[in-house]
């Protein structure tokens, strides 16, 4: 079920300093000419949630961030999930 804290304009209801955190987290993953669907807007806000300086956010703010950091993406604009044109290559760095 779609909620607000599935919303893309989450991203905007965190701390200036935590957009920052999250820019400079999405600036590590690659783009593609397609769209990756191997991996979603759920399981990318985990990778980020689980990394280093990681901290929790909802799966609307991974949207947002990745919109903003100029990704592609794929989906209805009610999807729970979105699927972004990221490097499968750079998502398989942080399983490591």
């Amino acid at each position: 079920m779609y909620s607000r804290l599935n919303s893309p304009f989450e991203f905007n209801e965190l701390t200036k300093k935590e957009q920052g955190q999250l820019l400079e987290w999405c600036g590590n993953l690659e783009k593609t000419k397609t769209i990756n669907q191997n991996v979603d807007s759920y399981s990318i806000k985990h990778l980020f949630e689980k990394s280093e300086n990681g901290f929790y956010i909802p799966n609307g703010a991974i949207k947002g961030a990745l919109i903003s950091a100029g990704f592609k993406w794929s989906g209805d604009e009610d999807s729970v999930n979105y699927k972004f044109n990221v490097s499968q290559r750079s998502i398989n760095k942080f399983y490591k």
